[in-house]
């Protein structure tokens, strides 16, 4: 029995269809996408964890400047509500509070910023950029959130619909990465996830320059890239971008230069 056919039983014909699809159902090079698909999986993971940790202590900083140290408790739950003035059962974000709060509890762990922070998920942290939000929070404390901009009059607040979307893929990124899912193959695209990457690491050195530096010390994700056998790139990336490789190359790493990539992903 040769690899694929290996395969089949363990991984599932459905989820290896859509790297059949890719390869024009060449089994030999499905798998090789397969394993591209892993291995970026894997690379990718210190940009997620970074960004992740870095929004959720950022925009927790906000909440407690805004609303002090128990910013998830009584009058200080007003952020939860546009009007300022109560809260409401039926918002995502206070619902995530509220089990977030029973669970540690439950646990007879003290129920205190540092614990509701740590406990609460990304889908939490993203969910407070939405527009719900903009006029109690984020029309004062944008700034506080991306004290590093660049450049430095860069007009945060009207383009805040594009951070918000922007980091709504990111979200998205982390969930299929922790989910198995194709990210360079079917409805999700290669294209799709360079570009959902790089702006995340526009993100991140906005949220703190020197975040941003401990993550390019670390981060090996472009590196692998780099190195994916020029043979796949036809199956990866529209004829736009087949120079994509040569791009890569050209990239000063540890700067952010790295943003030139953008351009051809634009196309």
């Amino acid at each position: 029995m040769n690899e694929w056919d290996t395969l089949i039983p363990l991984v599932s014909a459905a989820r290896l269809q859509a790297y059949l699809n890719a390869a024009n159902q060449n089994h030999e090079e499905a798998l090789e996408l397969y394993k591209i698909n892993i291995k970026l999986s894997e690379t990718v993971y210190p940009f997620l964890s970074i960004f992740e940790v870095t929004l959720r202590n950022r925009i927790a900083s906000v909440l407690i400047i805004k609303y002090g140290e128990n910013w998830f408790n009584g009058n200080g739950g007003r952020w939860v509500d546009e009007s300022g003035t109560s809260m409401t059962s039926s918002n995502d974000e206070l619902d995530q509070l509220n089990k977030a709060k029973a669970k540690l509890n439950k646990q007879g762990r003290n129920v205190i910023s540092d614990n509701i922070i740590a406990e609460l998920n990304l889908g939490f942290w993203t969910g407070m950029l939405n527009a719900s939000y903009e006029r109690t929070i984020w029309h004062h404390h944008l700034a506080d959130l991306f004290p590093d901009v660049n450049p430095p009059n860069y007009n945060l607040q009207r383009n805040l619909r594009k951070i918000r979307h922007q980091v709504h893929r990111i979200r998205d990124l982390r969930n299929r990465v922790f989910h198995h899912d194709p990210l360079i193959v079917g409805s999700y695209s290669f294209q799709q996830f360079l570009t959902t990457y790089l702006h995340g690491n526009q993100l991140i050195s906005w949220l703190s320059k020197d975040i941003f530096r401990f993550l390019i010390s670390q981060d090996i994700f472009l590196k692998t890239v780099e190195k994916i056998p020029r043979k796949h790139w036809e199956f990866l990336m529209p004829k736009s971008c087949r120079n994509f490789q040569l791009i890569i190359r050209n990239i000063a790493f540890y700067t952010d230069t790295r943003y030139i990539l953008l351009e051809c992903l634009k196309r």
